[in-house]
């Protein structure tokens, strides 16, 4: 049971993780757009 709270909590960090990383990529894409 302990092992399956460590996958959720690590899954929910690799969202947590690819949203951030897709939001700071559209936030460079934007800023070199508007260069």
């Amino acid at each position: 049971m302990k092992n399956l709270a460590w996958y959720n909590g690590l899954c929910s960090f690799s969202i947590f993780l690819h949203s951030c990383s897709l939001y700071v990529f559209h936030t460079v894409q934007r800023l070199l757009y508007i260069r």
